[in-house]
């Protein structure tokens, strides 16, 4: 599912190139668990956000189910995060002005899809929202808004799912209970989990626990 071949990142700064990942291999089996723990810093995100396409290593290979990432256009990213990536942030970027059913429909009516209604509301039934169908995001709790923004995820049916620090802005009860509906997910479609979090009874979940310092998996 991921292959990572000795990836390093570097970002432009005002006093000249920022080092953020440095010679990072990695490989997720389909269907693997596996959480990225470290302080803050790390390179977590920053990890993810090349697995998501939405940064492009300075050296090296990525490649996402099956893909090279490196290789491919702007267009043909977002095609592939749109079929084939789901991905759950720390801030729920729900879109204000639009409802709960709107939201999580975005997606496949991008990807033209006339159906996308109908499967946003099974979407969010099945993460136990069927009562939030027309809700505005201030009208919903912060647990109900990242069920939101999780079933906006899986929407289509993600072979990957990435998750960064999705449980940082809720309390622990309400965190445990999305952390399940993400296991749970991937459990019952057999989704690939990778999740960023400085949790360690969240990352006791996975299968495997990757420990990032300083840009570099150890």
């Amino acid at each position: 599912m991921i292959h990572l071949d000795n990836v390093s990142l570097s970002l432009a700064g005002t006093e000249g190139p920022v080092h953020i990942l440095h010679d990072i291999n990695l490989s997720v089996q389909q269907g693997e668990t596996v959480a990225v723990t470290g302080m803050s810093g790390s390179g977590k995100t920053s990890l993810l956000m090349l697995l998501a396409g939405l940064e492009a290593p300075t050296k090296g290979t990525v490649k996402v189910c099956g893909e090279n990432l490196t290789r491919k256009s702007e267009d043909a990213l977002a095609k592939l995060r749109a079929h084939n990536i789901g991905i759950v942030f720390q801030a729920f970027h729900l879109m204000p002005t639009m409802t709960a059913l709107e939201n999580v429909a975005i997606p496949l009516e991008l990807l033209g899809q006339k159906t996308a209604r109908k499967r946003a509301a099974e979407t969010l039934d099945l993460l136990g929202l069927s009562h939030r169908h027309g809700h505005y995001p201030s009208q919903l709790s912060g647990g109900e808004q990242q069920r939101v923004a999780i079933a906006r995820a899986f929407i289509a049916r993600p072979k990957l799912l990435l998750a960064d620090e999705p449980t940082g802005n809720l309390d622990q009860a309400t965190g445990e209970q999305v952390m399940n509906i993400l296991f749970d997910l991937h459990a019952s479609f057999g989704t690939t989990l990778v999740l960023v979090t400085h949790e360690q009874k969240l990352a006791g979940r996975c299968q495997r626990i990757i420990k990032m310092s300083d840009g570099r998996i150890v």
